[in-house]
């Protein structure tokens, strides 16, 4: 009765998780412009003291780590994928959208390359050449999100190079943020830009890993890794990808001369905000796409003794072979 009600509970986690996290993105992808465009001071780079929008952001950001890494953590043992999690109508969206701004960063880059290394303040490594190695790096998506969407070509050797490649770009784009001292150090906006490229970055790894797995061996991807990229990245690529995305599109358009003067934008490019977006609701889909099962007793010994035959080998090989140092000192 006990393992009957465990595993109710357990199901009921899981279908809650899959709705859960994309809506905190969505009402991230809400709350952040907004609070951008009411609260932000561009002066300090901060938002202004006592804002509750920006509470409520910084609320939201916190519960959506903790939910994931809970909502992981009961799946770590005894449970593993049913089938690796196909591909839906939002992934189609996502990749279209991930291909289109994967093209787009580099062409707004090198357009304006000159102008902003002209421009840029930095005392030690550029950001401005960081950011234009990171959208040609980024290339590598136009090609690596569409490529997700088929079963076969997603698990061919150029498939994993491609989002390896794609993951490289992002943590690219991470140094060129964080030398880029146009944003105060102690900005938010920093802090909140850097959870999305984390959470990106995270997926794009979690993606090769389903690349690198056989269809016919899902149950060797570890389920709660799975679970817990897919979730912060549907939170942080929704939410701050997603809300950045409405935020630059909205300043452009309604805010007039005053708001739009002002700078520097303390927000990633909009391409770059959009897409990872478009990773934010790829990662949705595979949560909303991902099934999982109880391991039966036969499959957790096999995971057991797998495990101590591993970490036998590993021993064996770190062990010095004395026999063979023995006969040379002889020999000599």
């Amino acid at each position: 009765m006990s393992e009957s009600s465990s595993r109710a509970g357990r199901s009921l986690l899981w279908t809650a998780a899959r709705i859960l996290f994309p809506a905190l993105g969505l009402l991230l992808a809400v709350l952040y412009p907004l609070a951008m465009s009411r609260d932000f001071e561009f002066s300090i780079g901060h938002f202004a003291r006592g804002s509750v929008l920006f509470g409520l952001v910084t609320t939201l950001s916190v519960c959506g780590i903790l939910a994931a890494i809970l909502s992981s953590l009961p799946f770590a043992r005894g449970h593993a994928l049913s089938t690796l999690p196909a591909p839906g109508p939002v992934s189609v969206f996502g990749a279209v959208l991930g291909a289109c701004m994967a093209v787009w960063i580099p062409i707004r880059l090198i357009s304006t390359y000159s102008l902003d290394l002209a421009n840029q303040t930095a005392q030690s490594l550029s950001p401005v050449k960081l950011a234009l190695a990171a959208g040609l790096t980024g290339l590598s998506l136009a090609a690596a999100l569409p490529l997700s969407l088929s079963e076969d070509k997603r698990r061919t050797a150029y498939g994993v190079i491609l989002i390896l490649a794609g993951a490289l770009s992002v943590n690219i784009s991470m140094f060129a943020a964080y030398f880029d001292f146009s944003v105060p150090l102690n900005s938010p906006v920093r802090n909140l830009t850097t959870l999305a490229q984390a959470s990106v970055l995270l997926f794009l790894l979690a993606e090769a890993r389903i690349s690198l797995t056989p269809k016919e061996e899902p149950s060797s991807l570890p389920p709660s890794f799975q679970i817990f990229t897919s979730a912060v990245c549907a939170v942080f690529g929704i939410g701050i990808g997603g809300g950045g995305t409405v935020w630059q599109i909205a300043r452009s358009f309604s805010f007039g001369s005053e708001i739009i003067g002002k700078t520097p934008e303390p927000n990633l490019l909009l391409a770059r905000l959009a897409l990872y977006l478009a990773v934010g609701c790829v990662a949705a889909d595979r949560l909303w796409h991902t099934d999982l099962r109880k391991l039966t007793a036969e499959e957790i010994e096999e995971a057991k003794r797998r495990a101590e035959e591993e970490k036998k080998k590993k021993k064996n090989k770190s062990r010095p072979d004395d026999g063979k140092t023995g006969t040379g000192g002889d020999q000599a």
